[in-house]
């Protein structure tokens, strides 16, 4: 997403399992569709994994 542009998110392990997604949302702006294009654009770049 950092390649692409589109997001800046990062990623972290947990103890023992798999590395997972975290994301701060500190601006109060933020809509619905803001979070709605994060998750899309999740889900459309882990199609080519």
């Amino acid at each position: 997403m950092m390649e692409y542009g589109t997001t800046m998110v990062s990623y972290q392990p947990l103890g023992d399992k798999v590395n997972f997604f975290r994301m701060v949302i500190s601006n109060p702006a933020a809509t619905h569709q803001d979070i709605d294009f994060l998750i899309e654009e999740i889900e459309r770049l882990g199609q080519d994994l």
